[in-house]
């Protein structure tokens, strides 16, 4: 599915001439929710470098760390307290705090750096543009998007209902995801050929 297949399938379900012309607004609104609620494999993304002063710029389409590591060694999050109290830096080492969109490594100096973070899709702009998530999970898109146009529409009831789909929708997704994860750690085992 892409972006334009989607505003048809909105239109086709609202079937509301006075909220045509808003479902673009629908599909930003849900992105927004869809942002903060879906974590799957396909958002990850690697990044690495090296540190400018101990600090990284985080990358635009940053939504959470999954793991930073600097000179080959995973570092903990701490609180901005606890990255500014002086005395905390001299008893630990490995550790980083975001403030805004930075991140900030205690005794982090010149070191490398590498980040896997999760990254927001890419918003749809143009009829054509699709998604991982659209492609893989349109529910989850046009259920979210129902929901805002009923309450664009002012019906509570239907927009519980979509609410309701989008939800369950939502949690599949994010479950099926977590059920394909690789768990433990992996080997490689050497084949003995006769």
């Amino acid at each position: 599915m892409n972006y334009g297949q989607l505003k048809t399938s909105i239109a086709s379900w609202v079937n509301h001439g006075a909220a045509t012309a808003s479902i673009p607004d629908f599909v930003t609104l849900a992105e927004a929710e869809i942002r903060r609620d879906v974590r799957v494999q396909a958002m990850e993304s690697l990044v690495t470098g090296v540190l400018a002063g101990g600090a990284i710029a985080l990358p635009a389409d940053y939504l959470d760390a999954r793991r930073f590591v600097v000179n080959g060694l995973p570092c903990d999050y701490i609180t901005p307290e606890e990255y500014q109290d002086q005395t905390f830096h001299q008893s630990r080492e490995n550790c980083y705090t975001r403030i805004g969109s930075t991140l900030y490594v205690i005794n982090g100096g010149v070191q490398s750096y590498s980040l896997i973070y999760r990254a927001q899709f890419d918003a749809l702009a143009a009829d054509a543009d699709t998604n991982w998530l659209l492609t893989n999970a349109p529910d989850v898109y046009l259920f979210c998007a129902l929901k805002h146009a009923a309450i664009f529409l002012k019906d509570p009831a239907a927009a519980q209902g979509y609410d309701g789909v989008y939800q369950s929708a939502k949690d599949k997704t994010n479950s099926a995801d977590k059920a394909g994860l690789i768990q433990g750690s992996m080997r490689m085992r050497a084949r003995v050929v006769a």
